[in-house]
């Protein structure tokens, strides 16, 4: 199963079995889909999340600093 499939299962089952809100669905869908940019064609493993919150943090301080 393909990255996006699983994210399609995973914002249905917030919404139908742990019945979320919509702002809550929407966040998590926008979160994922900018990871899923970040990974591109990667196979998604630790390491790849790591490197994926490290450059969240990185961005951030970013911002801070200006």
């Amino acid at each position: 199963m393909e990255f996006k499939e699983q994210v399609v299962q995973f914002l249905q089952y917030l919404a139908t079995v742990r019945n979320v809100s919509i702002h809550t669905l929407a966040a998590y869908h926008l979160d994922l889909n900018r990871f899923f940019t970040f990974a591109t064609d990667k196979k998604v493993t630790k390491k790849l999340i790591r490197s994926y919150v490290f450059y969240l943090e990185s961005k951030n301080k970013k911002k801070k600093q200006k």
